[in-house]
């Protein structure tokens, strides 16, 4: 179903949401700005997988959405997991209906609640924009934010 479909990959957007940073020493507060672009891929009717990849950023997430009636947005949690622990985002997204070649425009913002190991007490915010194209599957979202842990 197409409405299904582009509501899950408006939701691969939210991927972005746990950043797993590898910045800084272990013993202190690290506060890092980034910037990176998500890839990813519906798994079930309300679960995406993710690759995160940009400057100082490479994890996978596993994102569980709920999307709105209307199709035109909804929220989701995403758990990143990275070499030295986890990062649990919360988001909230809208996206568009597909234009005539099929493109859809989503945007975005969320915040880390919660994390394990070096990201046991993150915290941070982020905006995300990006488009998915419904006839190839094609998405591709830029995300910006601080990240503190």
């Amino acid at each position: 179903h197409m409405r299904r479909a582009i509501i899950a990959m408006a939701a691969l957007i939210t991927a972005a949401l746990a950043v797993g940073l590898t910045v800084g020493a272990e013993a202190k507060t690290t506060t890092v700005h980034f910037k990176g672009t998500i890839i990813g891929a519906q798994v079930s009717s309300n679960e995406n997988v993710y690759d995160l990849r940009g400057i100082g950023i490479r994890g996978a997430s596993i994102q569980i959405f709920k999307a709105n009636a209307k199709g035109t947005g909804g929220t989701d949690t995403t758990t990143g997991y990275y070499v030295k622990g986890t990062a649990v985002s919360a988001d909230k997204y809208t996206n568009s209906l597909p234009n005539a070649n099929g493109i859809v425009t989503i945007r975005g913002s969320g915040t880390f609640v919660r994390g394990t190991g070096l990201y046991s007490h993150v915290r941070g915010s982020y905006t995300f924009t990006g488009t998915l194209n419904t006839k190839n599957g094609r998405l591709k979202v830029t995300l910006k934010g601080t990240q503190s842990y």
